[in-house]
């Protein structure tokens, strides 16, 4: 094992949700009063903290294409955050170092 502890550090955004209560915008892209949307300001923070791998799970992946990191959707789709989860976990299974 080779590497800082951070370079080994993966981190998932979990994107999902069905956007009801926003008018069907997903909430990650909202900017809330900010200069940047959520997504983008996780990201930034993630990033700082010297996270290199990055993905964002959401049930909208072509809404996030354009963020950077790799977008994945939910394996299952209508479990909640644990789909999140799930899709996860199997797309760093066996990249860990």
């Amino acid at each position: 094992m080779g590497g800082s502890a951070e370079s080994r550090l993966v981190c998932a955004l979990l994107a999902g949700g069905r956007a009801h209560r926003y008018g069907g915008r997903p909430k990650g892209l909202l900017d809330s009063g900010q200069a940047a949307a959520m997504i983008d300001r996780l990201i930034g923070q993630v990033t700082a903290a010297g996270i290199e791998r990055i993905v964002i799970v959401a049930n909208d992946t072509a809404a996030y294409a354009d963020r950077g990191p790799e977008v994945i959707g939910d394996l299952r789709r209508g479990i909640g955050p644990l789909g999140g989860i799930e899709a996860a976990l199997a797309h760093f299974a066996g990249k860990a170092e």
